[in-house]
Parts: C-alpha cells; sequence; structure tokens
C-alpha cells in the first residue's frame, strides 16, 4: 500500500525483532476506505483486519497460548483471532496502537472520539 505524508498521523515505538533480524518502524495511517494490502511474502503471511472492539482491553490480561516456534513451541501471552494467535511483536505493536488509542479518547472503534475536546 502506498501513503503520502498526508495519510499519516504518527508512528509508534520502533521494534528490533531477534528471531528475523528486522527492525519495525511502524507507522499510523488513516485512509478513506478499505486499503489494498500487497504482501511481501518473505515477512508477512497474511493480513487480518479487526475492528479495534475485537482486540483485549487497556488492562486486560493477554491468555497464555501455546505457538509454534524455530520448530519447537513457547508459550506466549497472545489474543485468539481469526484461525490463530495474535502474539510476539504484532501483538506488542498492537498493544500500543490501543494504547495510544485510549490516550488520544478514541473509544472501542475509530468511529467516534470519546475526547470531548476531539
Amino acid at each position: 500500500m502506498q501513503l503520502t505524508d498526508y495519510d499519516i498521523v504518527g508512528a509508534l515505538s520502533p521494534l528490533y525483532i531477534p528471531p528475523s533480524h528486522f527492525y519495525v518502524e511502524p507507522l499510523v495511517a488513516v485512509v478513506d476506505g478499505p486499503p489494498t494490502f500487497v504482501l511481501e511474502r518473505d515477512e508477512v503471511v497474511e493480513v487480518v483486519a479487526v475492528p479495534l472492539i475485537a482486540l483485549p482491553e487497556r488492562g486486560q490480561t493477554w491468555p497464555t497460548h501455546t505457538v509454534p516456534v524455530r520448530g519447537g513451541k513457547a508459550s506466549v501471552p497472545g489474543w485468539p483471532m481469526h484461525d490463530g494467535v495474535l502474539w510476539g511483536a504484532s501483538a506488542m505493536m498492537t498493544a500500543e496502537l490501543k494504547e495510544v488509542c485510549a490516550q488520544a479518547g478514541f473509544g472501542r472503534s475509530f468511529a467516534a472520539s470519546e475526547n470531548p475536546n476531539a
């Protein structure tokens, strides 16, 4: 997906992912309609679009799940979604996005702000 500077409204914390040696600089953007993603298959298996309301609430404990890791298994905090579990770096970025939205006064969706000053 191509974005312009106008679409980008902010950035989340940069994140180094040791298993893949990727350094991620997540950006937050606003678009007018459903985006069209072009996946880099070496980096992304699938894009799952979910409303904010489907994600854990601020302060909510994420349940532990067993996930495949480097030929083995690990118990990690994660959130059930689609046909799998949101965990690891993706979960960390998602949790930060939820926190930023809460601090900005957005409710459980981007549809309406609960911030009376917005």
